[in-house]
């Protein structure tokens, strides 16, 4: 199976286009033959899973910045016994 990287174009600072494949060449067929005494089986399976992607990502807003963290351990730090 076949499979694609996934390419990134930024069109801007805020709008990036990815494009991904996956089995581009429909390569995920499985074809099984079974005999046994007085039986014999023949089957031949094609999955659909070929796949193409495209995706548009826009950034809304103002960029945040990195924002004060306060976690238990600060707390506690200021207590005495």
């Amino acid at each position: 199976m076949a499979n694609a990287c996934r390419c990134a174009k930024k069109i801007n600072e805020r709008a990036t286009l990815n494009l991904a494949a996956r089995d581009i060449f429909h390569t995920w067929k499985l074809k099984r033959e079974i005999i046994i005494p007085y039986a014999q089986v023949r089957y031949y399976l094609e999955f659909d899973t070929q796949r193409f992607d495209l995706t548009f990502s826009y950034r809304f807003g103002k960029a945040a910045g990195n924002k004060e963290r306060r976690t238990g351990i600060d707390a506690e730090a200021g207590r005495v016994n």
